[in-house]
């Protein structure tokens, strides 16, 4: 799961710094870390639910929880008065 984090960031500051600049690059990600974390969770739940059900049920649980991050996060951001694209 750790594995996950470098190599995604690695590859999207090589992508966005020579296009965006340093800080959009930073705000990215920032902004990623977070969606990350779910990912994180999601791979944990697959982890536990594929020992006790099946590949499918394992994996749309794993998915359920990583669009529930997701939209746990967009609905804070935008309950707390910011834009979701900010």
């Amino acid at each position: 799961m750790l594995a996950t984090y470098p190599v995604v960031f690695t590859t999207l500051v090589v992508i966005l710094q020579p296009r965006c600049g340093g800080p959009f690059t930073a705000a990215v990600l920032v902004t990623g870390l977070k969606g990350l974390v779910g990912f994180g969770f999601s791979l944990v739940v697959l982890h536990v639910a594929a020992s006790n059900l099946s590949a499918t049920a394992a994996l749309l649980i794993a998915l359920f929880v990583a669009v529930a991050w997701n939209g746990v996060l967009m609905l804070y951001r935008l309950g707390s008065g910011r834009s979701a694209l900010r």
